[in-house]
């Protein structure tokens, strides 16, 4: 999507929506454009430094959550700005 003009992306990610749909099908689509991805999915699942560090429904969490997965702080892990129940505890 990142060199596709916005017509293109949009027509791209209706046609995998539509397929999804009727086929039953889950998609795992990996988007660094943070508007899509909120619009176009149902959850949005954020890593950093290999580590799943936000898990959550795309409606849920804000613009400003997602995008303190892009900041680069020095830490392991999303600023303190990500809500806790937003962050996903050691994984078991």
């Amino acid at each position: 999507m990142a060199s596709l003009d916005p017509e293109s992306s949009t027509q791209i990610l209706e046609l995998i929506a539509s397929l999804a749909r009727e086929e039953n099908m889950t998609v795992l689509c990996s988007l660094h454009q943070v508007e899509l991805a909120k619009g176009w999915s149902d959850r949005i699942i954020g890593l950093r430094s290999g580590q799943i560090v936000l898990d959550a429904m795309s409606q849920a969490i804000s613009m400003e959550t997602v995008m303190a997965l892009y900041k680069n702080d020095g830490k392991d892990e999303p600023s303190q700005n990500m809500q806790s129940s937003q962050k996903l505890d050691q994984m078991a």
